[in-house]
């Protein structure tokens, strides 16, 4: 737990990091006259195993109703089609990073960057029972820091990747 809290506070502000993507994303759809929670959704959905820049792009054009530049997983394909047909995210990433980016505080968002600091097996950390036993910890370690769950693992997502010579990815920076 100790280098998990010290990679979380090597810089204690990267905690904000939804926030600060919430409110850049919400400017943005009031300018394109888009509806928030709709954007965030389609978002979330088209960002499996794809960069930031891509995902952002992939979303504005199904906002405006273009095709994709690039075709994205089969799965996100899938994905829209059951949103479309239902209002409703699937998957555990996804519908969690959509509720992080609307505010929800704590949730805890698994990618293969988390994967990385909480040295679990990508394929391995989406099992169920791994999925929750992982959240728990990060939950875990958020009552120890005393921020939210979504904080503490936006927290450690950003300085995992600022600590590997990354960018740290941010949509507020391509608005």
């Amino acid at each position: 737990m100790k280098r998990l809290i010290n990679l979380a506070m090597a810089n204690p502000d990267s905690r904000f990091w939804y926030k600060q993507q919430a409110t850049a994303l919400r400017k943005f759809c009031k300018a394109q006259n888009w509806d928030y929670n709709t954007f965030v959704d389609v978002l979330a959905i088209t960002s499996p195993r794809v960069q930031l820049l891509k995902n952002f792009k992939f979303a504005c054009n199904y906002m405006r109703g273009e095709k994709f530049y690039t075709n994205p997983l089969p799965l996100v394909f899938a994905s829209l089609k059951h949103y479309e047909a239902t209002g409703k995210i699937r998957g555990s990433k996804v519908s969690r990073f959509a509720a992080a980016l609307k505010g929800n505080k704590t949730v805890v968002v698994l990618d293969i960057y988390m994967s990385k600091i909480l040295r679990v097996d990508y394929k391995q950390m989406y099992l169920v029972h791994n999925y929750a036993k992982l959240e728990k910890k990060i939950v875990k370690l958020a009552e120890m820091l005393k921020w939210t769950p979504a904080e503490t693992q936006a927290a450690l997502w950003c300085n995992f990747l600022l600590a590997n010579n990354r960018q740290i990815y941010a949509y507020s920076n391509l608005i």
